[in-house]
């Protein structure tokens, strides 16, 4: 009863049940319990007697508390962030193979409606349109830039 109302250490649980377990029906045969409870009980016993120590210097001076319950806490973040770039990472991944894979069978299509042939003349039309538009643009950014250009050195020589 001790144990149950707290009066013993709790490490005495998984050893008070080790020797004073009995089955459903009263007979205190072996069972699996005692098996079951006996790692518990030597785990108990281990962070008993290695954590004791610890709590009590960190209880003694808080601010190793706080440095330590800082240092949880970073972690546990800088973790949560690995997660999330994981999650990205992979969304991300995946948007761009289905584009990949999209645009592969898009082309496949695309070359056995029309043919070979057809898709190359095809190709070669829009090759020259887009190269033309690039050429159209190209000149002229290449005359803003000279008037610019221009109206800069009419400005310094207005300034002087």
């Amino acid at each position: 009863m001790d144990v149950v109302q707290g009066k013993c250490r709790p490490s005495y649980w998984a050893t008070y049940l080790l020797t004073q377990h009995t089955n459903a029906d009263g007979s205190s045969s072996p069972s699996l319990l005692p098996s079951l409870l006996a790692p518990l009980a030597h785990l108990l016993h281990a962070a008993q007697t290695h954590l004791l120590p610890l709590i009590d210097h960190v209880s003694k001076n808080p601010d190793i508390a706080s440095i330590t319950l800082l240092v949880i806490v970073l972690l546990v973040s800088l973790k949560i962030l690995n997660i999330l770039y994981r999650a990205v990472m992979f969304w991300i991944t995946l948007a761009l193979r289905l584009v990949f894979w999209g645009t592969v069978v898009v082309l496949g299509l695309f070359v056995w409606s029309r043919g070979v042939d057809g898709a190359a003349q095809d190709l070669s039309t829009w090759a020259r349109y887009w190269v033309g538009v690039w050429t159209s643009e190209y000149e002229r950014f290449q005359d803003q830039l000279e008037r610019a250009r221009e109206f800069q050195m009419q400005q310094q020589a207005f300034a002087r």
